[in-house]
């Protein structure tokens, strides 16, 4: 991709502080994480920024703790240069995003991770062929419904789960 500018050096810079992960910094910079990651370590070594833990040496066997950033995730995302004040759609798109989130890690805490490495006792197809007959099985029951997707939003948000699980095994797979 093109060369980094001043504006998308300030917004990873401030993402960085902040202590988002390097994927989100990806996504707000519209970068991949390989190239954050470089431009990451390429700021680091013009002192630009330091680096994510700073040593807080707490005894003589030289444990540390992270520090903490001093800016909220709404603070940061902010002076980012997106708005995320209550009304806005930014904040209703982090909201839902950390919702859909939220469910897939505990969904996959509860039952493993059987969506992307499956048991395979009857069925032999793909993880992708199977998260496929999932979503397919959803949109059958939403067409079945009356008015199903406007009164119950739990289809909505499993239905972006499995599409989520589908896009992370393709990633996987390439």
């Amino acid at each position: 991709m093109s060369k980094w500018k001043i504006s998308e050096d300030k917004k990873l810079i401030k993402l960085w502080e902040a202590g988002y992960t390097v994927s989100t910094i990806a996504k707000e910079t519209k970068r991949t994480i390989p190239a954050c990651r470089m431009r990451i370590k390429q700021l680091q070594d013009l002192n630009k920024i330091g680096n994510r833990y700073r040593k807080n040496y707490l005894s003589k066997d030289k444990r540390y703790t992270p520090t903490k950033s001093k800016l909220s995730k709404q603070q940061a995302m902010q002076q980012a240069g997106m708005n995320m004040d209550k009304t806005s759609t930014a904040y209703f798109i982090t909201k839902q995003c950390d919702d859909i989130k939220t469910m897939l890690l505990k969904k996959n805490e509860a039952y493993g991770d059987s969506a992307l490495t499956p048991v395979r006792v009857f069925s032999k197809a793909s993880s992708d062929e199977q998260i496929k007959v999932r979503i397919d099985d959803k949109l059958n029951r939403l067409m079945q419904g009356k008015n199903i997707l406007e009164s119950d939003n739990d289809v909505i948000k499993d239905l972006i789960g499995y599409l989520i699980l589908l896009l992370i095994n393709q990633e996987k797979n390439n």
